[in-house]
This record gives C-alpha cells, sequence and structure tokens, in this order.
C-alpha cells in the first residue's frame, strides 16, 4: 500500500508542475499577444498624422526610457505635467486674446498689400464650398507641388500622387534650385511653391527674398511653358513662436509682404493661402501648433482649385 501510495503523490506531484508551467505559458501568451494589438493600434493612429510618423522613431525611444522609470517618478512627473498644462492653458488663453488682434492686424497687411499691386492675387475664395465633387488626384495630376513638410502632407495624406510633390521636412530656399531634376512631371502645368517657415531663422529677409527669386528663375528655365504659383507662409500658433529658430508671425507677415513684392516683379501668381486661417479653425493645427491634420488641406486644396487660371 505504502509503495503504491508514494507512487501517486509521485504522479499528482508531476501532473501539478505540468498545469503549473502551461498556465504560465499561457500567461505570458496572452500578455504579449495583448501588447502586440496595442502596439499596432497605436501605430495605426499615429498614422493619421505626418507629424507623428516623422517622429515615431524618437517617440519609440522615449517610451522605452520611460517605461524604465520606478513608479514613483511617474507619480511625480504626472502631477508636474497636470500642473504645467494648467499653467499653459492660461498662459494660451491670454496668447490667444493678443494673438487674434495680431493676426487680425497680419492678414488685413497682407490682404491690402495684395490690392496694391498688380500681381495676380486671386480673391479669397468660400472655404465652405464642398470638396465632394471633386477628384484631386485627377484634377492636380498635371502640377507640381513644391515644398517642406507642409506641403510633403498632401501625398502622405493622399490627396495628390507621389509624383506630383517634391517637398520634404526641413528644406532651405537656397537649396531647392538644384534639384529640380528631381521633379517627376515632365512638364507642369502649374508648379505651388511653398517655402519659408524652415527659413524665418535666416541671415537677412533680403537674403531670403533673392534665394526664392533666384527659385523662380531657375524653375522659369527649366520650365517655360509652366504657371508658378507661390504661396503665402501659414502662420503658427502663438505655443509654436520661439519653438524654432525665428518662427514668429511677424516674421512671417513680412516675409510674405516681401513675397507679393517679389511676384509682382516676376509676373507671377500669388496665392494667400493663410487667408484660410483663423480663430475659428485652429482645431486645424496638429498639437505642436505649425502643421496640419487633413482637413486643412481640403480647404487648400479647394482654394487653389477656385482660384487658379
Amino acid at each position: 500500500m505504502k509503495i503504491r501510495e508514494r507512487r501517486i503523490k509521485r504522479r499528482n506531484k508531476r501532473r501539478n508542475k505540468i498545469i503549473k508551467r502551461t498556465v504560465g505559458l499561457l500567461a505570458v501568451f496572452i500578455i504579449g499577444v495583448g501588447m502586440g494589438i496595442g502596439a499596432f493600434n497605436k501605430d495605426n493612429n499615429k498614422k493619421t498624422s505626418l507629424v507623428y510618423a516623422s517622429h515615431e522613431k524618437s517617440e519609440s525611444n522615449s517610451s522605452k526610457e520611460n517605461s524604465n522609470k520606478e513608479s514613483d517618478n511617474k507619480d511625480k512627473s504626472n502631477e508636474t505635467e497636470v500642473d504645467k498644462a494648467k499653467e499653459d492653458e492660461t498662459k494660451d488663453s491670454k496668447s490667444n486674446q493678443a494673438e487674434s488682434a495680431k493676426d487680425s492686424t497680419t492678414n488685413k497687411a497682407v490682404n491690402d498689400s495684395s490690392k496694391n499691386n498688380n500681381t495676380k492675387t486671386p480673391a479669397k475664395t468660400d472655404t465652405t464650398r464642398s470638396n465632394n465633387s471633386t477628384n484631386y488626384k485627377e484634377f492636380f495630376k498635371e502640377d507640381v507641388f513644391m515644398g517642406d513638410s507642409v506641403t510633403e502632407a498632401l501625398s502622405y495624406y493622399e490627396f495628390v500622387q507621389e509624383e506630383n510633390v517634391y517637398a520634404k521636412k526641413g528644406s532651405h530656399i537656397n537649396i531647392i534650385k538644384n534639384e529640380l531634376n528631381k521633379i517627376e512631371i515632365e512638364n507642369p502645368r502649374n508648379i505651388y511653391l511653398l517655402y519659408g517657415l524652415n527659413d524665418l531663422g535666416a541671415i537677412s529677409n533680403q537674403w531670403f527674398i533673392d534665394q526664392y527669386r533666384e527659385l523662380v528663375h531657375s524653375l522659369k528655365a527649366k520650365f517655360p511653358n509652366s504657371n508658378i504659383y507661390v504661396q503665402s507662409i501659414l502662420p503658427v500658433l502663438p505655443k509654436a513662436e520661439g519653438s524654432k529658430t525665428g518662427v514668429n508671425n511677424k516674421k512671417v507677415n513680412e516675409y510674405n509682404n516681401m513675397l507679393i513684392e517679389m511676384a509682382k516683379e516676376e509676373n507671377i501668381n500669388f496665392l494667400n493661402i493663410a487667408s484660410l486661417l483663423n480663430d475659428s479653425n485652429k482645431n486645424l493645427y496638429e498639437p505642436d501648433g505649425i502643421h496640419f491634420k487633413a482637413d486643412f488641406y481640403k480647404l487648400m486644396l479647394n482654394y487653389i482649385r477656385d482660384n487658379v487660371n
């Protein structure tokens, strides 16, 4: 009997070990699947934003560092962020009031300057017009959009084909004229330029406009039959001012006024797309206050569609 009992005990002990091991492996598998799904959903959500896509690598590294912090530090960090959010909210409220008055003056200055010269500056379009009837890829298939990350988003959000966009993050005006051979459209109907935000900290205002003029001359020489449209530099939200060297709306306004004059002198077209933005649609900006969500590009493309020759 004792021998039989010992055998039964050993059998039960082995069975319990197998069960515990199986349960442990199953738990690890379930946790792993859950983390994978969470990461997949997070990545998919970020694909709705060009800003998040361009910072995906740095955010991944940041999340790894944060995972190694002690829980006490996390709690303190959360408290600090809450306090900071309250302070930022108060500052933004005050800044928005001041910026509202400043933007009004800025837009008026740009519009008045446009009216006082012979540049082919189109009138402001109705931004509430429906875009359901427009196939942007078809409408702009013979055109080229040139610019920085703001323009790059046109193809990222799939409003137009990649071949119709020559733009990249951080582009500077003095470099582009040497890269025109990279434009894929052989003889563009229209060329839309949107540069300047990355050059607000340039050596001088005159340097910027001279470099822009050289780009225009290079485009005229390479594409003599193309219509060239200079687009106004877009304003930033108050919280973004000072985030990069020279970035502020006063400088944006100065550059835009110079672009209007240059367009007149070069007999090319000026599109005041900055007029699309106001206090009522600040939600079109990304959280950084510089880049834009997909809905902004519908307004932008409708405006261009309604104002090109």
